[in-house]
C-alpha cells in the first residue's frame, strides 16, 4: 500500500514538472491558455496592463528563469516610480524570485535620490530615520510624488491635528497644504520652514 502512495506521489510530481516545463517554454498566449486550463482566475498575460512575462537573471542574461510579474498600471492621475514602470525590479530587489531588497531600506532610496542628510541642517523625522515609506509608496500612487495621502492628510497621519491647530499660525490654514510652509524633508530650523513661504 505504501508503494502505491509513493507511485502516486511520483506521478503527481512528474505531471507538475511537465506542466511547469510547458509553461516556462511557452509564449505568453500559450502560458495563459495552459494555466487557465488548470486554474481559475489566471490573469491574461496578453493584456499589458495586467500581467507581463519577465525574464530576469542579471548575472548572465539567462532566460531560463521566468516569472509572472504584475505590470504597473500607469495611473491617469498620480505617479509611478520609474524603475517600477520600466520593470527594472532588480534596481531595488534581488534577482530571481526573491522579494528581498538589495540594500537596507534606509540606504536604498539614496542610491538614486538625493541624500537629504547632506543638504539640510535639520531633518524631518522619517527622513532622519531613512523611512521614506512613511510618506511615499515605493511603486505607484494615485497622488503625485508617490505620496501615500493627499494634502494635510499626509502630515496629520503622524502629527496630531489638535496640537497642530493649537498653534496661532495654524488657526486660519483651512485646507492649505502643509508643504506650502514646511519642507517635508528638512530645513534650517526645527520647524523645517521654507524661507519666505
Amino acid at each position: 500500500m505504501g508503494s502505491d502512495k509513493l507511485k502516486s506521489f511520483v506521478f503527481f510530481i512528474f505531471i507538475l514538472t511537465s506542466i511547469t516545463m510547458l509553461i516556462i517554454r511557452c509564449t505568453p498566449e500559450k502560458k495563459f491558455h495552459t494555466l487557465s486550463t488548470f486554474f481559475d482566475g489566471v490573469p491574461d498575460s496578453t493584456k499589458k496592463t495586467e500581467v507581463i512575462v519577465a525574464s530576469q537573471n542579471a548575472q548572465n542574461n539567462d532566460t531560463s528563469v521566468i516569472a509572472l510579474v504584475v505590470a504597473p498600471k500607469v495611473p491617469t492621475e498620480g505617479s509611478i516610480h520609474k524603475p517600477f514602470a520600466e520593470e527594472k525590479c532588480t534596481s531595488c530587489h534581488a534577482a530571481g524570485f526573491s522579494n528581498s531588497l538589495i540594500l537596507p531600506p534606509s540606504l536604498l532610496c539614496y542610491t538614486c535620490h538625493e541624500d537629504f542628510s547632506k543638504k539640510y541642517k535639520v531633518l524631518h523625522g522619517p527622513v532622519a530615520s531613512g523611512n521614506c515609506l512613511m510618506c511615499h509608496n515605493q511603486h505607484e500612487s494615485k497622488y503625485n510624488r508617490l505620496l501615500l495621502r493627499k494634502g494635510q492628510d499626509l502630515c496629520l497621519f503622524c502629527h496630531q491635528a489638535k496640537q497642530v491647530l493649537s498653534n496661532a499660525k495654524h488657526k486660519t490654514i483651512g485646507d492649505k497644504n502643509c508643504t506650502e510652509c514646511h519642507n517635508p524633508h528638512g530645513g534650517e530650523d526645527r520647524f523645517v520652514l521654507i524661507p519666505n513661504p
